[in-house]
């Protein structure tokens, strides 16, 4: 492969953020792009260096051996970038210091989002980027390609190289639009929840034993890889409420998150006594030879001072 010197590092940031979040509408909520804007950046490097960048798999968009150059180089890049700033600007600060948080889209909202502001507001010399998907967090954790993860222990295999410490329990709630089907049953079951789409990013399994096995049009299994995804793919928050609002799905979602929603009447919580969601817990992990970075140390004290402003959200599920 003959490197253009032409390439613009933009350019590289676009096939790194496929490359992580194995999808062009992740990696274009994170870039800041336009989903076409990326398609067409990724064709035009592919045009210019004659190479195929990524395929389609079962798991999303899958980087080929040409894309492990990109990967290898980035941050030695990033960090000649701002060296170069540094220099230009005659000053002699120490380069700020970078993790890389990954987790789901409640966790971003709920815990990620509030201990960024925090680190901001206390000018630590930290810079926070985040990856807002579960998939592929496994693997991510593993090659150090993030720092920290907050996700349900049990989907991640239990390895020597990881530590995880318990964090917090999501409490989810099941939300639809004002005039859904389900809403004329005056006690929905999970019988019931199986005859209509969920809408979002994972199907958490410790909710799957409610379903028996018979999951319906409420989600599908990869007999491939095991895994069980809502029938309706959505990563971005937005988009989940766009898609409950104009369809028939439903959604699991911690109330914090489309509170505003309920008065402007555009969705609803669903009374579902007879299939409460069992808490999901959730943990902070990291790998074993960054236990006593300070850095990671005290993002995590970060996470649990946002968490206690949620402390109301675990004894009310009720109201």
């Amino acid at each position: 492969m003959a490197l253009k010197s032409n390439l613009p590092f933009r350019k590289i940031e676009m096939v790194e953020a496929v490359a992580l979040t194995g999808s062009v509408s992740a990696a274009s909520k994170i870039l800041g792009l336009s989903q076409p804007a990326l398609t067409q950046g990724l064709q035009s490097i592919e045009l210019q260096l004659g190479v195929l960048l990524f395929t389609r798999g079962p798991r999303g968009l899958e980087p080929t051996p040409y894309v492990a150059p990109f990967l290898t180089h980035i941050q030695t890049m990033r960090d000649e970038i701002q060296a170069a700033k540094r220099e230009l600007s005659g000053k002699d600060a120490l380069p700020r210091r970078r993790l890389t948080v990954q987790t789901g889209p409640r966790a971003m909202e709920l815990w990620v989002k509030p201990a960024i502001q925090a680190l901001a507001e206390k000018n630590k010399d930290i810079t926070i980027e985040t990856v807002p998907i579960i998939r592929s967090i496994y693997e991510n954790l593993l090659d150090r390609k993030v720092d920290l993860a907050i996700v349900p222990p049990s989907a991640i295999p239990k390895r020597d190289e990881f530590i995880f410490k318990p964090f917090a329990a999501v409490r989810n709630r099941i939300l639809c639009r004002p005039d859904h089907p389900l809403i004329s049953i005056r006690r929905p079951t999970f019988a019931d929840l199986r005859n209509y789409p969920l809408c979002g990013d994972v199907v958490p399994r410790r909710y799957l034993t409610e379903f028996h096995g018979k999951l319906g049009q409420f989600a599908t299994r990869d007999n491939a890889t095991g895994q069980t995804v809502p029938a309706v793919q959505a990563i971005d928050l937005e988009d989940i409420f766009s898609q409950l609002e104009t369809s028939e799905a439903v959604g699991f979602l911690p109330k914090e998150l489309f509170s505003r929603l309920i008065p402007e009447g555009r969705l609803v919580l669903l009374d579902a006594s007879d299939c409460r969601l069992p808490d999901l817990p959730v943990a902070i992990g990291y790998h074993r030879s960054r236990s006593k970075d300070p850095d990671i140390e005290q993002f995590i004290e970060e996470l649990r001072s946002a968490e206690l402003n949620y402390a109301h959200f675990f004894v009310d599920y009720d109201r």
